[in-house]
């Protein structure tokens, strides 16, 4: 009975190991310093401020703020950590590359200051995280998926959507020299 015990302990061990290392060896390398390529970038809500993204007359975009100027990406086999650099502000917030819920403050854009939570995981070779923050009014809260890939270029691609929303904001980063 012992030995059944010591297999089966054997056997979810490897699982958990073959399926952390599975998920640690898609996840494309982000580290280091990355600068805004606002020419191939989108604007927040397609209409560059013009009101016409369903916003009610207020820009249509998606509420997050302006994109960082500069990100510098750190990150190890269960996390990436990223350093957004922009105008008056640096936020610093923490990916788990493990599924696990984790907080992370809004420091711009709808009920900023505020307290989101976010899961991350890889979805088709990018790293897809779902960003959950309160609403305003005690309405439903509002969901923001967040899409992080290299391109075949090298270029890093920060897609962002807020769910039930058509307007999406494509930030596109090159590697600073």
């Amino acid at each position: 009975m012992a030995r059944l015990g010591r297999l089966l302990a054997g056997v979810v061990l490897l699982t958990v190991l073959v399926t952390t290392s599975a998920f640690a060896q898609g996840v494309p390398d982000l580290s280091g310093k990355w600068k805004l390529d606002a020419r191939h970038s989108t604007a927040i809500g397609g209409a560059r401020g013009r009101g016409a993204g369903g916003g009610g007359q207020r820009g249509g975009g998606l509420g997050l703020g302006p994109p960082a100027d500069q990100l510098t990406i750190t990150q190890d086999r269960i996390s990436i950590t990223i350093v957004e650099r922009g105008a008056a502000r640096s936020p610093r917030f923490v990916l788990r590359l493990d599924g696990e819920p984790a907080p992370r403050a809004l420091p711009a854009g709808r009920g900023a200051p505020g307290p989101a939570s976010t899961v991350t995981t890889m979805v088709d070779g990018r790293i897809t995280t779902l960003v959950t923050m309160p609403a305003p009014g005690g309405r439903p809260p509002l969901h923001y998926e967040e899409v992080r890939y290299l391109d075949p270029d090298g270029a890093l691609v920060v897609e962002i959507a807020m769910t039930g929303r058509p307007n999406m904001r494509r930030v596109v980063y090159t590697k600073a020299r």
